[in-house]
């Protein structure tokens, strides 16, 4: 979605030239001192068209050894080290954000309903999920999920994952990996994520709750792009990342 930011005052000098300019799609930030204020997009009385889930339908199955942790030779190579981790490096700091973990009940703090659009990065589960199994979705993720005014991201550590699961017999896929994965993204409108060396990096301000190394990566990429991570797991909503179920 195309945006600009804008100052007060240039929203007060030039406004009918800002409004004139907008097309469908686009959005422009008045700010001030830098910090968003207030949006402005153009008007519809239409409500935006809901995405539809579920596109994938006979192409993947997931097996229950999905969800089982990675093999230890599998771990000692991304990290090469063992459960006797200490929370963090000796000397470095970890990242002190708040948690916020958003559900429609149970015990997680519910935080006021979300206002304008919202930047998702999807779990890989739920990608798939998305794909094909759309009803074991939480009903909240679901929404957020179908309204197409929201942002979907899906990251490279995921296509990875699924690559990996399916090279190990975990995932059974109608097709290679690649086809699957940026098949259902196009056809979702999700976009893809990239890892990059900060990104790389952030998984080591980390604490040690969680060994799986594509979740720390998610967790490192949402808390870097203030993204909200949508999960089920748990063991994610301990981070200081905020998610979304």
């Amino acid at each position: 979605m195309p945006s600009q930011r804008i100052t007060i005052q240039e929203a007060e000098t030039n406004f009918s030239k800002h409004i004139v300019g907008l097309r469908a799609g686009d959005r422009i930030v008045v700010c001030r001192r830098n910090e968003p204020l207030a949006e402005i997009r153009p008007y519809s009385d239409r409500d935006p068209e809901r995405r539809k889930l579920g596109q994938g339908q006979g192409l993947v199955k997931l097996k229950d050894s999905f969800f089982d942790p990675l093999p230890d030779d599998l771990l000692d190579l991304f990290e090469g080290r063992g459960d006797d981790l200490p929370d963090g490096p000796a000397g470095y700091r970890t990242i002190e954000h708040r948690a916020r973990s958003v559900t429609d009940g149970g015990d997680s703090v519910l935080e006021p309903a979300y206002e304008g659009p919202v930047k998702l990065l999807l779990d890989t589960v739920v990608f798939i999920w998305i794909a094909q199994d759309v009803d074991r979705l939480g009903r909240l993720a679901r929404n957020l999920i179908e309204d197409s005014s929201n942002e979907l991201y899906l990251s490279a550590a995921s296509g990875w994952e699924i690559a990996i699961k399916h090279s190990i017999g975990r995932l059974e896929l109608q097709c290679p990996p690649r086809q699957f994965v940026e098949g259902q993204r196009q056809r979702h409108r999700i976009a893809s994520v990239p890892i990059d060396e900060s990104d790389a990096l952030g998984v080591s301000d980390l604490p040690n709750h969680h060994k799986d190394p594509f979740d720390r990566i998610l967790i490192a990429q949402a808390i870097r792009r203030e993204m909200s991570i949508v999960t089920p797991d748990k063991r994610i909503q301990e981070y200081s990342v905020r998610t979304v179920w």
